[in-house]
């Protein structure tokens, strides 16, 4: 249940559209049933492509190295020739101990060497097998100090993961890596970990002359080397690991600002394939325009300080490294996600990739915003219907990922990114605007979160703080359970009402039932008129005032929930006295002590619903039906006949 109170009347929230001359959009939210009756984004979805190796991923994630140190900085040196599938260098990693220990583990592949490995300057020994550096100290070293391990090395890095890729554009050679999920340590010695971010990282990259390095942060300098260069970048924010990245080639760069609400001004640098420099330049205003967006919607561009840029590589989509998102091209809907990602990804990191979507489905659904923002509701509408169609071309799936061994399930566009999007979407209907908004800058500025890492129950903990409401049950159905709902409703105008049953089925046996607000849209004769049906339960009724003539009534009009194959019809609903040809009367009506049934046919059975849809026991239909022992208010009453005829009368109580 989303409100844990209860009100017998809608209310009208606002005026907000002219339909035409004549109509006005109405929006009414019902809190409470009138009765109830109880019983693709493929352009970074290609991430996914490395499913192929997806029988080592068990083996990966058993491995993961680290878990005695807290990585405070990493100092990187690089050697990198494009034209060269192979890498060299050294990796300083500065940590604090966990515990007592003799030695501490990195994770790296197996597939490099290790030249040899300096603790504060002295060589040490070591062990590097099943992707795991084992250094020895020699000594035992306290819990909570702070040391420093340097792993020198060299090799051709494996293509389990296509970490690390080696290629050409234009005929001209080029390097660029990609560690997400597990592939960092296919190329450099690291602590490989959702638990554990390094506080600042210097990267060092020694190439040769003709080429740009691109990577996290700001350029420091650009070092002479003879016939090489090397690039010094520095980033001084907490970088996860696999958010780490280079690339090589032969790039023109050109660069934007952006200025800031505050007045601050901060650089946007693209690296671009000579060939693609028109059409990049082209498209770049994308980013100002998106930067600005997300800065004022949500919080400030968090490495405003720093940069944001892109660097173009030979992937079919794009990656959000932190500050430097690599990309395939500037197309509008990819910049906004890799930009979304800054904050929902980067800045706030999921805490495993079970809750991937934490970062898929908040960058899918800030392309949706920036739609809404930048175009109008016709074009968003549109967005909502294209993801949410993708979401129920399978009944089964949930956005909360139970295995992480196989990429496909991580990298889902169906559900981690297009599902999460949507429920997204739908926590923003179910508590609305003010309070998803102020919910998500609350999460973004979580001193616990910030800079580090969340699951699902951190940020569901943020919307029921803002909502002041309970949303177990909307979580566990849209995120850890599967499948979406199915409606009918039948409607039916009776005296300046309009009644409503509402039934559902579910598309995966995981729900019982979707409880939630579902949208409704009147359309009279002058006014439309859009209510929100708080349905907790199957065969649910409600009514709401209505004085024109309805012309027709449609369901979730605008798509602001996911479902599919809903039916919606004018029928009985609850007819005063006659529904399908059978004719009942109660009486007395109101009664105090008890009340009788009359009906033109032989009565089968009859039962009783309070306004919560829970069954009144009536031991047997025989006239009279005593009242004495039930609380005053409203009940209803459902007659059905030996020839399956069904009535449904409203009955008060004083």
């Amino acid at each position: 249940m989303l409100v844990n109170y209860i009100v017998s009347s809608f209310v009208v929230i606002k005026v907000t559209i002219q339909h035409s001359i004549m109509k006005k959009l109405l929006i009414i939210l019902l809190f409470v049933p009138l009765v109830g009756f109880t019983q693709h984004h493929e352009h970074e979805c290609a991430k996914a492509k490395q499913a192929k190796y997806s029988k080592i991923w068990d083996d990966l994630m058993n491995k993961e190295a680290g878990n005695l140190i807290d990585v405070n900085y990493y100092d990187i040196f690089w050697n990198i020739d494009p034209a060269i599938d192979a890498i060299s260098g050294n990796v300083d990693t500065y940590f604090t101990l966990l515990q007592n220990s003799t030695q501490i583990t990195l994770d790296l592949s197996s597939n490099l060497t290790v030249d040899s490995i300096l603790y504060e300057g002295n060589q040490v020994s070591y062990t590097h097998e099943n992707d795991i550096i084992t250094i020895n100290f020699g000594v035992g070293l306290s819990e909570n100090t702070s040391h420093n391990v340097n792993v020198f090395y060299h090799g051709t890095p494996s293509k389990l993961t296509d970490a690390f890729t080696q290629s050409t554009h234009d005929g001209v050679p080029i390097i660029w890596t990609l560690s997400e999920p597990y592939g960092a340590k296919d190329w450099w010695p690291c602590k490989q970990s959702l638990s554990d971010k390094a506080d600042s990282i210097d990267i060092s990259i020694n190439i040769p002359d003709g080429n740009k390095a691109a990577s996290n942060g700001v350029l420091a300098e650009v070092e002479d080397n003879g016939n090489w260069d090397i690039y010094h970048w520095q980033h001084r924010h907490p970088i996860a690991t696999y958010l780490v990245a280079i690339a090589v080639t032969n790039y023109d760069e050109f660069t934007n600002t952006v200025q800031f609400s505050d007045g601050d001004v901060m650089e946007i640098l693209n690296y671009v394939f000579p060939e693609d420099y028109d059409t990049w330049v082209a498209n770049a205003e994308t980013t100002v325009t998106a930067l600005n967006f997300f800065s004022d919607l949500f919080i400030k561009y968090p490495f405003a300080n720093e940069k944001y840029g892109h660097a173009q590589f030979g992937w079919g989509g794009g990656m959000e490294h932190q500050t430097m998102s690599f990309m395939v091209h500037l197309g509008s809907s990819l910049v906004v996600h890799e930009l979304a990602h800054q904050w929902f990804g980067d800045y706030i990191t999921c805490g495993s990739w079970s809750d991937i979507w934490l970062n898929e489905g908040f960058a899918t659904y800030c392309e949706g915003l920036y739609v809404e923002w930048q175009q109008n509701q016709e074009s968003f509408t549109n967005w909502k219907r294209n993801e949410m169609d993708y979401v129920v071309t399978q009944p089964y799936g949930s956005v909360f990922v139970y295995d992480t061994t196989d990429v496909w399930n991580i990298f889902s566009g169906r559900l981690s990114y297009s599902k999460g999007a949507m429920v997204l979407h739908m926590i923003r209907k179910q508590i609305g605007d003010n309070a998803f908004f102020a919910a998500i800058g609350n999460y973004l500025n979580d001193g616990e979160l910030a800079n580090g890492f969340a699951t699902t129950p951190d940020l569901m903990a943020h919307f029921e703080d803002e909502a002041d409401t309970v949303l177990t049950e909307f979580f566990n159905d849209w995120i850890y359970n599967e499948g979406y709902p199915q409606y009918n409703l039948v409607w039916e105008q009776v005296d300046g009402k309009v009644y409503f049953k509402v039934s559902q089925t579910q598309s995966h046996t995981s729900v019982d039932y979707f409880e939630m607000k579902i949208p409704v849209l009147i359309s009279g004769s002058a006014t439309d008129t859009l209510i929100w049906l708080h349905n907790t339960v199957d065969y649910q009724f409600f009514d709401v005032d209505f004085s024109e003539d309805v012309q027709s009534v449609t369901f979730d009009p605008y798509v602001d929930m996911v479902s599919k194959n809903n039916l919606v019809q004018q029928g009985n609903v609850v007819s005063i006295n006659n529904v399908d040809n059978v004719s009942v009367l109660i009486y007395p009506n109101p009664t105090a002590e008890s009340f009788i049934i009359q009906c033109n046919e032989p009565i089968f059975s009859v039962n009783m619903y309070d306004l919560g849809g829970k069954v009144i026991s009536i031991e047997t239909p025989e006239n009279p039906i005593y009242t004495s022992n039930l609380s005053t208010g409203v009940y209803f009453i459902e007659v059905i006949t030996k020839t399956g005829n069904k009535s449904i009368q409203k009955l008060m109580i004083q």
